[in-house]
């Protein structure tokens, strides 16, 4: 919400049947689509692809997997989309998120990637929770 209460981001995300592959649609501001996010589950690496409006990879996010380490601190890497160098990173301290980004990156890659770190405190969100009903069911 923006300073006069009106959505500058929209994350909608689709569900397809018999996929382990989850797929986001960024809009800003909502009805404008700039980007999407791909999800594939791994149980010991989490890896999001941030794609333009064209579906094209242009970045990765990689960090650890919700089996390996869900209840600290979170550390995710921004990466090239072929993983050969770090260009930033998301950072999870509690309620507190850090992006850090290229400076040069193009401004809708940004928000994209402000998407996916709300996207990623989603995740984390529902697999704590998840976790926490396995554990006093």
């Amino acid at each position: 919400m923006d300073n006069l209460e009106r959505e500058v981001i929209q994350l909608l995300e689709t569900y397809k049947c018999f996929s382990s592959q989850r797929e986001v649609e960024i809009q800003a501001p909502p009805g404008r689509t700039i980007g999407y996010i791909t999800y594939a589950w791994q149980a010991f690496v989490t890896s999001l692809c941030i794609l333009d409006v064209f579906k094209e990879p242009v970045l990765m996010v990689v960090g650890p997997g919700f089996q390996t380490n869900l209840f600290g601190d979170v550390n995710f890497e921004i990466k090239t989309k072929d993983k050969s160098q770090t260009v930033g990173k998301i950072t999870k301290d509690n309620d507190l998120f850090l992006v850090q980004m290229p400076w040069d990156l193009d401004v809708q890659m940004k928000v994209v990637l402000l998407g996916s770190s709300l996207f990623l405190d989603h995740l984390v969100d529902m697999r704590r929770r998840q976790v926490l009903v396995e554990i006093n069911p």
